[in-house]
Parts: structure tokens; sequence; C-alpha cells
């Protein structure tokens, strides 16, 4: 019998996010929460630097 893979992500912050797409292409399915119930984006974009953009372009979400 094969397991089935299962991950919850709490924090749907930059990581949270990123963490779930990663999981997600590779056949693991996720639930992602935040305690926002509205998704904000509070502070985003204010300390991305070159690591952060290439972090984004393997994730295939750059801006």
């Amino acid at each position: 019998m094969t397991a089935v893979q299962k991950v919850l992500i709490v924090g749907g912050g930059i990581a949270g996010m990123s963490l779930a797409i990663r999981l997600g292409r590779s056949g693991i399915a996720t639930d992602l929460i935040d305690r926002d119930p509205e998704w904000r984006a509070v502070g985003t974009g204010i300390t991305i630097t070159g690591p952060t953009f290439r972090a984004f372009g393997e994730l295939g979400v750059e801006a």
C-alpha cells in the first residue's frame, strides 16, 4: 500500500506560497492556510532582492 502525502502549510507569505507551488508541481497535495482571511499582501515588495527574483524565476512566477 502506498502512503498518500499531504502537507499543511501554515502561513501564506512568500515562503509558504513558494513551498505550495514547489510541492504541488512535485505531485504532493498541499493545503495552505493563513490567519488573514482576506489574503492581503502587507509589506510585499519592500525587500525583494536578487536571490528572491531568482527564486521567482525558478518557480515561474516572476513579474
